[in-house]
């Protein structure tokens, strides 16, 4: 008995040339995903194989590696933190800052935080804030906290 193929709904390519991922509908067997692989000599490869030769113009949605993952930045120390600000000539700019902000809670909030903090992470809100008024780039700011990681 050979498998029929009712309906080809999707194809996606794959990572491995020749290999689709594809959303179909199959006589008894009712709408299934296969994972089509070159070589493969299941009756539904074969079924497929045949179906692809016949339609060659069906579109393919083309192969997307999936995102880098986002580089996680180290947890820098107070020292290394202060050495790099300091190091880079930032910290009266970083105290004008604190200075800047007009509510009294998150003046307090931030300056006691850059006084007393026991870590600094590269993705809390008041680095990202600290580094608008900065004018630095994310990257720049990026470079920084990895160099004053080594320190």
């Amino acid at each position: 008995m050979s498998t029929i193929i009712a309906t080809v709904h999707t194809i996606k390519a794959l990572a491995e040339e020749g290999s689709f991922d594809i959303d179909l509908t199959v006589e008894d067997l009712g709408r299934i995903n296969y994972t089509y692989l070159p070589g493969d000599d299941a009756p539904v490869a074969v079924a497929l194989t045949a179906w692809l030769a016949a339609n060659p113009s069906f579109p393919v949605e083309l192969y997307e590696p999936p995102p880098e993952p986002p580089v996680v930045l180290p947890t820098l120390k107070p020292y290394q933190f202060w050495g790099a600000v300091r190091a880079q000539g930032y910290e009266v700019t970083l105290h004008d800052w604190v200075a800047s902000i007009t509510d009294p809670v998150e003046q307090a909030l931030a300056s006691s935080m850059l006084e007393f903090s026991l870590e600094f992470r590269r993705n809390h809100p008041m680095i990202e804030a600290a580094r608008v008024y900065l004018e630095m780039s994310e990257s720049d700011l990026d470079n920084l906290w990895s160099w004053a990681a080594t320190l």
